[in-house]
């Protein structure tokens, strides 16, 4: 397990239609960037959240993470948890 600081960005939410059944299915993408070091070029990478509710505010946090191969063979970044250090100015957004 290893500790980065890590800016996420706002989350957005997209629907779609499950190709099995039809139905109609909502996500939320949040993009993130994840600090590797000193000289190291940030991981740019975006989480995907079945529901609103794990969508985090806007900011800097700490996090601990480890990495994973996934079933394609690439390689995955898995938040283990998290605890916020600096957050954003709240923004209205009109829905």
């Amino acid at each position: 397990m290893s500790k980065a600081l890590c800016r996420f960005y706002q989350g957005e939410q997209f629907e779609y239609n499950d190709k099995q059944t039809g139905a109609s299915k909502r996500l939320w993408k949040q993009p993130y960037d994840l600090e590797q070091g000193p000289g190291v070029r940030p991981l740019q990478a975006e989480l995907m959240h079945a529901n609103g509710g794990e969508v985090l505010p806007a900011g800097d946090y700490e996090v601990n993470y480890y990495l994973e191969k996934d079933r394609r063979g690439q390689i995955a970044v898995k938040i283990i948890d998290h605890r916020a250090v600096k957050m954003d100015a709240p923004k209205v957004v009109n829905g």
